[in-house]
C-alpha cells in the first residue's frame, strides 16, 4: 500500500442528514400527549400535533385510538385539531390513526351538539341546517374564550359532557363543522359547510343587494392589488373554493338546458295530446249524436210495430170472428138443405109402396151439395 496520505472525497466531506429519531413505544406516545394536552392550547396544540403526526410503534388499532379519545375528547383544542384533521381527511393526506382518533372524537361530538337528528340526505339541506342551528346552537357571546390550562381526566374519571346551550358558541360551530364534512356526501358538502359559515358570520349582510355584494367582492380584490407587493396566495384560496361553485353552476345551467328541452319535447307532446284527445271528443260526440239519432228512430221503429202488432191482433180478431160466423152460417144452411134431402129420401123410401125414383133423385142431390161444398173448400184453400 502507498504511503500518501489519503485526500478525502467531496462526498465524504458534506455531513449526511440527520436520520430521523425512532418511533417511541405507544406508553411513551400516551405520556407524552398527556403532558401536552395538559398545556395551555397555545402552545400546547401545536405539540399534539407533532405527536400525532410522528406516531407510535405499536400496529395502529380502533382500542389505542379509543384509549388516546378519551384524554383528547376533554382537551380544549381538540375541536381546532379536529377541523384540521378533518379537512386533511378529505384531501387523503391524514394517516390511519389519525382518522381512527378522527372518528372516535367525531362521534363524541355528534351526540354532544345533537348532530345525528339533521338529515344530511335529500333537498333542503340549506333550511335544514339553518333549523337545526337556531334549535341547537348555543348563544354567541361577547367576550371570547380564555385559553388556559386543561387537566385531562384519568381513565376512571368520568367525562363530564357539558350542555349544548353552554358550550362555546365556537367549540359548537367546530364541532358541527366537522360532522357535516363527514357526514354529508360531496355533493351536498359544499353547501353545507356554506351555510354554516354564513350562520357564523350573522345575518347581518342577508339585507345586502346583489349591487353591495359585487363592491365587495371588488373591495378585496383591490386590496390584494393595492399592496405594494401582491400576493396572489391571498387570492388562491377564494379562487379554489369558487371553482367548485362554478363547476357546480356550469351542472345546474347544463341541467336546466337538458331539463327546458325536456320541458319544450313534453309540452310538445302534450300539445299533440291535446290535440288527439279534442279530435277523439269530436268523434265521440259524432258517434254519440248518431247514437242519440239511431235510438231515436229504434224507438219509433219499436213504436210502429208495437202499432202494427195491435192492428195485426185486431184484425186477427175480427176474421176469426168473421170466419166463425160465416163458418156457422154455411154449417147451418148445409145442414138445413142436407136434412130437407135426407128427409125428403126417407119419406120417398118409408111407404107402403116406395118411390125409389124419387129417393134417388133425393140422394143425387145430396151427392151434388156434397161436391159443391167440397169445391168451395178447394177454392178457399187456394
Amino acid at each position: 500500500m502507498s504511503d500518501a496520505p489519503q485526500v478525502p472525497s467531496l462526498l465524504d466531506a458534506q455531513p449526511g442528514k440527520p436520520s430521523r429519531p425512532p418511533k417511541p413505544s405507544f406508553e411513551q406516545f400516551f405520556e407524552a400527549l398527556r403532558a401536552a394536552v395538559a398545556k395551555p392550547p397555545r402552545g400546547g396544540l401545536p405539540e399534539v400535533r407533532r405527536i400525532l403526526n410522528r406516531g407510535f410503534v405499536e400496529r395502529e388499532n380502533s382500542h389505542l385510538a379509543a384509549q388516546v379519545a378519551e384524554i383528547f375528547k376533554a382537551y380544549p383544542a381538540a375541536d381546532r385539531w379536529a377541523v384540521a384533521a378533518a379537512v386533511a381527511e378529505i384531501a387523503g393526506k391524514l394517516g390511519r390513526f389519525q382518522q381512527k382518533l378522527l372518528a372516535e372524537v367525531r362521534s363524541h361530538f355528534a351526540r354532544q351538539i345533537g348532530f345525528y337528528e339533521l338529515d344530511v340526505d335529500g333537498p333542503g339541506l340549506k333550511q335544514k341546517i339553518e333549523d337545526w342551528f337556531l334549535h341547537s346552537a348555543p348563544r354567541r357571546k361577547s367576550h371570547p374564550q380564555q385559553d388556559g390550562p386543561a387537566t385531562p381526566p384519568t381513565s376512571a374519571e368520568p367525562l363530564a359532557a357539558p350542555s349544548t346551550r353552554e358550550m362555546p358558541y365556537d367549540s359548537w360551530l367546530r364541532w358541527a363543522f366537522v360532522c357535516l364534512l363527514s357526514k354529508s356526501s360531496a355533493e351536498r358538502r359544499m353547501e353545507g359547510a356554506l351555510t354554516l359559515m354564513e350562520l357564523w358570520a350573522g345575518s347581518a349582510k342577508k339585507n345586502f343587494k346583489e349591487s353591495q355584494r359585487e363592491s365587495e367582492w371588488y373591495r378585496f380584490i383591490a386590496s390584494v392589488l393595492g399592496a405594494e407587493r401582491p400576493k396572489s396566495s391571498r387570492m388562491a384560496p377564494v379562487l379554489n373554493a369558487l371553482q367548485p361553485l362554478r363547476s357546480h353552476l356550469t351542472g345546474v345551467l347544463n341541467r336546466e338546458l337538458t331539463l327546458r328541452r325536456d320541458l319544450a319535447a313534453t309540452q310538445g307532446e302534450v300539445a299533440a295530446q291535446k290535440q288527439a284527445e279534442a279530435a277523439a271528443r269530436g268523434d265521440l260526440a259524432c258517434a254519440q249524436a248518431t247514437i242519440e239519432k239511431q235510438n231515436a228512430e229504434v224507438g219509433k221503429l219499436k213504436h210502429q210495430l208495437a202499432e202494427a202488432e195491435e192492428r195485426y191482433r185486431l184484425l186477427d180478431e175480427h176474421w176469426k170472428r168473421s170466419s166463425a160466423t160465416n163458418l156457422a152460417r154455411k154449417v147451418g144452411s148445409l145442414s138445413q138443405e142436407v136434412g130437407h134431402e135426407v128427409q125428403e129420401a126417407i119419406l120417398s123410401l118409408d111407404r107402403d109402396a116406395p118411390n125409389v125414383g124419387m129417393a134417388l133423385n133425393r140422394l143425387r142431390r145430396l151427392q151434388g151439395i156434397i161436391k159443391r161444398q167440397a169445391g168451395r173448400e178447394e177454392d178457399d184453400a187456394n
